[in-house]
């Protein structure tokens, strides 16, 4: 698309590393509590929710109409798969945590 700026590249290629940021700080605030989950729930629907609708408005012939629709709404729930696997498990963490470091 020769009539899109770098700026909306940018904000295209990395809208998701934001709310995985946040994801990221509230885990390490929280320990990785209901509040994390709930927030991972609300940022990773987000992304999905932007997937989905940025890809919806591609055109495409009359003929292949269905197939889009089933590769859009494919690749906004590999969003939150996606969020999902970038975001750090926060399980082991007080194990390690409770480990001394120097004996």
């Amino acid at each position: 698309a020769p009539n899109i700026s770098w700026i909306e590249l940018t904000a295209y290629g990395g809208y998701k590393y934001v709310s995985l940021s946040l994801q990221v700080l509230l885990g390490l605030v929280t320990g990785g509590g209901i509040l994390f989950w709930l927030a991972f729930l609300y940022l990773a629907g987000c992304a999905a929710f932007v997937t989905y609708e940025c890809l919806r408005k591609v055109p495409v012939q009359p003929q292949s109409q269905e197939l889009l629709k089933l590769v859009v709404i494919g690749f906004a729930g590999c969003q939150v798969v996606l969020c999902w696997m970038l975001v750090p498990s926060l399980v082991g963490r007080a194990t390690v945590a409770a480990v001394p470091i120097l004996p």
